[in-house]
């Protein structure tokens, strides 16, 4: 199953220029976390959504799930809420720093590892269920 992630790249005139690309395979999850790794501080928050899944309300066009995602200071942020599951964060490393988006706030200390955070967003399109590495299901 293939991934669609939105964000948007913020310039240092505040203008935003928004963007989309599909991860298909482990090799686009990792280029795309170098990509958005690199923009940092420029990069929004990142919202992903499984392509063809069905959606939980049509008529609204809201997907069965909500994860969203950044990466800051070195740190990958995520978040993740369905059916089953609350909004929750993962916990990260204590020294990574929160983060404030129009679209998500994430606390301090759930920022994982890079290595951590690209390992969530392989498993996430495969399973449309939280990343197991970073979280008890």
């Amino acid at each position: 199953m293939s991934v669609t992630a939105g964000w948007a790249m913020i310039d240092e005139d505040d203008s935003h220029e928004g963007m989309n690309t599909v991860l298909h395979t482990p090799e686009d999850v990792t280029a795309f976390v170098g990509k958005v790794a690199a923009a940092d501080p420029y990069a929004d928050s990142i919202r992903l959504a499984h392509v063809k899944r069905p959606l939980w309300d049509a008529e609204q066009g809201f997907t069965d799930h909500d994860v969203f995602a950044a990466i800051v200071a070195g740190f990958g942020s995520l978040s993740h809420q369905d059916r089953d599951h609350a909004k929750a964060y993962p916990v990260g490393v204590p020294e990574s720093p929160g983060c404030e988006f129009d679209d998500e706030d994430f606390p301090a200390g759930s920022g994982l590892t890079l290595e951590q955070f690209t390992a969530a967003l392989v498993e996430f399109p495969h399973t449309a269920k939280r990343p197991t590495n970073v979280w008890a299901v």
